[in-house]
C-alpha cells in the first residue's frame, strides 16, 4: 500500500513540475489562445432567378473579433456592410441596395500547420438601408469552406468560398455564392 501511493504521489509532483516549466510545455506552431481579429473583403454573385446565372452581383466588407480557444476553434462576433446591385427589369438600371448583417462567428482551423484548411459558420440577424431609414427583420446564415495560409504570430490569410443565404421580413430570401480573401491577426 505505501509503494502505491508512494507511486502516486511520484507521477503526481512529475505531472505537476511538467505543466509548470513553460519550457516543457507544448508550444503550437502557428496560434495562440487569445484574442483575434479578422477583417474580410468578398465578391457576392446572386442567382434571384432561375433562368438567368448571377444577374446580380455585390461586395461585402465584414469586421470580425473573437476569441481563439487554441489554434484549432476561434468564436466570436461580426458586423459587416454588403452593397448589392439588383437588377429590376430588362430596360431599367440596376439598384443599389445596403444590408448591415450582424452575427455569430464559428470558426474551426483542421490542422495547425502553415497550410491548413478552414470551415466556419456566421449566422445571425441585418438590417436593410434603404433611402435614410433602416429596417430590422433579416436573417443571414453563411457556411465558409477555404485555405488558411498562416503567418507568423497567429496570423494568417484566408481564402474562402461560401453559399450566403440572407432574408427577411423586407427581401423574402436570396442565395448567393461568395468569394472572400481576409487577414487575421
Amino acid at each position: 500500500m505505501k509503494r502505491s501511493i508512494s507511486l502516486l504521489l511520484l507521477i503526481l509532483c512529475a505531472h505537476f513540475s511538467f505543466a509548470s516549466n513553460p519550457k516543457l510545455q507544448k508550444e503550437h506552431r502557428y496560434g495562440d489562445r487569445g484574442r483575434f481579429g479578422t477583417i474580410k473583403t468578398s465578391f457576392v454573385m446572386w442567382n434571384p432567378d432561375a433562368g438567368s446565372p448571377y444577374s446580380e452581383y455585390g461586395v461585402e466588407i465584414d469586421l470580425i473579433n473573437g476569441f481563439a480557444f487554441n489554434p484549432y476553434f476561434m468564436l466570436g462576433g461580426g458586423v459587416g456592410v454588403d452593397f448589392k446591385w439588383e437588377k429590376l427589369a430588362a430596360d431599367q438600371k440596376t439598384d443599389l441596395k445596403t444590408f448591415i448583417p450582424i452575427y455569430a462567428h464559428i470558426r474551426c482551423n483542421i490542422l495547425d500547420r502553415r497550410l491548413t484548411p478552414v470551415i466556419a459558420l456566421n449566422i445571425g440577424g441585418a438590417a436593410l438601408v434603404d433611402d435614410d431609414k433602416v429596417q430590422w427583420g433579416g436573417w443571414c446564415v453563411e457556411p465558409l469552406a477555404g485555405i488558411a495560409v498562416r503567418l507568423k504570430n497567429g496570423k494568417s490569410i484566408d481564402l474562402t468560398a461560401s453559399l450566403h443565404v440572407q432574408g427577411g421580413i423586407f427581401l423574402g430570401w436570396d442565395i448567393g455564392h461568395k468569394i472572400g480573401v481576409s487577414y487575421t491577426w
